[in-house]
């Protein structure tokens, strides 16, 4: 238990009752020290492996809830309707992202979409380019039109770890990732997959 912790349990008591007694001792951690990770696919490549139900092809991005998804994620694609040769903004025009999306264009990913920070992004690439969006998105503009016309992978990781479709050892880990532009630090599928496995293994 950190500093945090007890800092927290001070604020809750401002305004909730909180138990009495002494909080339970901190659980014993494992270091797993340094684990080499190999790249199996991306995303696009195991939709066979990660997507049990198939593809939902939709004409606006359906949420969770109309898919029937209570966690996880999901894989949205479309194809940009025109060429983009130069810089054209893709936009969550109603901060319709929760919370982060990742976008890729014919499997090269170009930037995030994040609610309340960044609602834009510029993208290029000819018409009928594959466009990737890995996260959860109401309806995304390119220009000032509304893009339409998706295919819909609700992606079933813990799933598929479980019945070993996605293999993983504590030594020799494969994963699924979705590659990232350099400089970009945010979180990839590879780590949050990385993630599932250790929990299934401990």
């Amino acid at each position: 238990l950190t500093e945090k912790y007890f800092s927290i349990r001070e604020v809750i008591k401002m305004y909730r009752n909180i138990p009495k007694g002494v909080p339970p001792p901190s659980t014993p951690k494992f270091a797993y020290g340094q684990v080499e990770m190999k790249k199996l696919n991306t995303v696009s490549e195991s939709l066979d492996v990660l997507s049990f139900s198939g593809p939902l092809k939709t004409l606006y991005p359906p949420s969770f809830t109309d898919l029937n998804q209570a966690f996880g994620f999901v894989l949205y694609q479309t194809v940009l309707p025109i060429d983009c040769l130069k810089p054209t903004p893709l936009s969550s025009p109603l901060n319709g992202v929760h919370d982060r999306a990742y976008i890729s264009i014919n499997g090269v990913a170009v930037g995030i979409l994040e609610r309340d920070k960044a609602l834009t992004i510029n993208i290029t690439g000819k018409a009928g380019s594959r466009v990737d969006i890995l996260g959860l998105v109401s309806n995304l503009t390119l220009g000032a039109d509304v893009l339409e016309n998706w295919m819909v992978y609700s992606l079933s990781i813990d799933e598929a770890v479980c019945q070993g479709l996605v293999k993983c050892g504590l030594m020799d880990l494969t994963w699924v990732a979705i590659g990232h532009p350099v400089g970009h630090r945010s979180r990839s599928l590879s780590q949050l997959t990385f993630s599932a496995l250790l929990s299934k293994t401990t």
